[in-house]
């Protein structure tokens, strides 16, 4: 019994010893947050036109994030299914929205040099649109994105880099902040051709290292409203030469800027965003440049937990007919969307999106529903 007394005795002038030295390693290696997001999407378009009606996984993501010392934050986020905006036209066009290959989102730095000043290393996504980050229905309100993100059945916009390597310093003070920064370039690539009409994309979620892109934003946020503007410029690479239908490699120019303004109260969500986007054929006998814009406008009413949403969307895919005549180079879309918030982290949504793609007299109208988890 006096051995068990004593051993008693030791064991509790041990075991805080233990955990404050635990404790102390815990604060040398900094503190770590788990970051995760899923959505489930279920979508519906009338067979008049080849329709759907698919079950989509379109994002699936995991990561970490963490804080070393008290000036510098990490962050390294993994996504196994990773879609983008594309869900719409994947369901349409047959292309699976559940099994993308899995790649690297984020792997960044954050150095906090002053109180109003942060350097950035590593890779993330340049300061460009609100909406261009991986689907959260707490900044969209909305199951597709908005078209000048290419979230339509024309996805046909040059698109601002998504995720790319490069360095940004950003300045705040007073609800202001500045961020300038540089990347690694995008490389614009041509995809196939519908009645000679050729589709650009963008390999914006690549390293390519043969040019550099400059990305600049200015914003206001203050009491739940958030101003800015923004622009990207590159001198571009361009995987193929629309003047001789020709695979091969191009020079091109390409500058895009945007403006956008959001408020949120507890019961009133608004949003607006403009685009316009030029890429100029540099190396083309071609005179005329691919010019596109768009915008959008959404207006929301929240009551307790439930979200009524409006948004309307244009897009002029187009506007000197380089690729694609004067009467089949607009969409538009009508959302209506109705979403529960379950808990901060989880919402239930339901919308329909009337759609009208100029020169298609189909039914293009789309139901869908999401229950989205978010921890970011």
């Amino acid at each position: 019994m006096k051995k068990l007394v004593l051993s008693a005795i030791l064991l509790a002038l041990i075991l805080p010893s233990i955990a404050f030295a635990q404790g102390e390693a815990k604060a040398a290696a900094g503190s770590i947050v788990l970051l995760g997001h899923i959505d489930f999407v279920g979508r519906y378009s009338a067979e008049d036109w080849d329709g759907y009606e698919t079950y989509n996984l379109e994002h699936a993501v995991l990561g970490v994030a963490g804080r070393l010392g008290d000036n510098v934050d990490w962050c390294i986020v993994h996504a196994f299914a990773f879609t983008g905006p594309f869900g719409p036209v994947n369901s349409a066009l047959g292309y699976p929205n559940n099994d993308e290959a899995g790649h690297l989102l984020d792997a960044k730095i954050d150095w906090h040099l002053t109180e109003n000043f942060t350097l950035t290393a590593g890779r993330f996504i340049p300061p460009t649109s609100m909406t261009w980050n991986p689907h959260m229905m707490k900044v969209m309100h909305t199951i597709n994105y908005p078209l000048i993100n290419n979230g339509g059945l024309l996805p046909l916009i040059v698109p601002s880099p998504m995720y790319q390597t490069g360095v940004m310093l950003t300045a705040q003070a007073s609800g202001l902040s500045l961020q300038v920064g540089n990347f690694n370039g995008n490389d614009t690539v041509g995809g196939y051709d519908i009645d000679d009409i050729a589709v650009l994309g963008l390999s914006n979620t690549m390293d390519i290292d043969k040019t550099k892109g400059t990305a600049a934003k200015i914003a206001y946020d203050a009491e739940g409203l958030h101003v800015a503007g923004w622009y990207f410029g590159e001198e571009a690479s361009i995987q193929w030469d629309p003047a001789t239908s020709v695979n091969g490699f191009a020079d091109g120019k390409l500058d895009q800027w945007g403006v956008e303004v959001a408020y949120n109260s507890d019961s009133l969500l608004a949003q607006a965003q403009y685009l316009s986007s030029t890429l100029d054929l540099l190396d083309s006998n071609v005179d005329d440049n691919l010019v596109q814009s768009g915008w959008y406008a959404m207006l929301g009413y929240q009551v307790s937990n439930m979200q009524f949403i409006y948004r309307y969307d244009f897009v002029n895919l187009d506007q000197e007919e380089l690729l694609i005549p004067e009467d089949y180079n607009e969409e538009t879309a009508h959302t209506l969307g109705f979403n529960y918030l379950i808990n901060p982290n989880v919402t239930l949504g339901v919308n329909y999106i009337f759609r009208d793609l100029e020169g298609v007299d189909a039914n293009t109208d789309e139901l869908a529903f999401i229950l989205e988890t978010n921890l970011f």
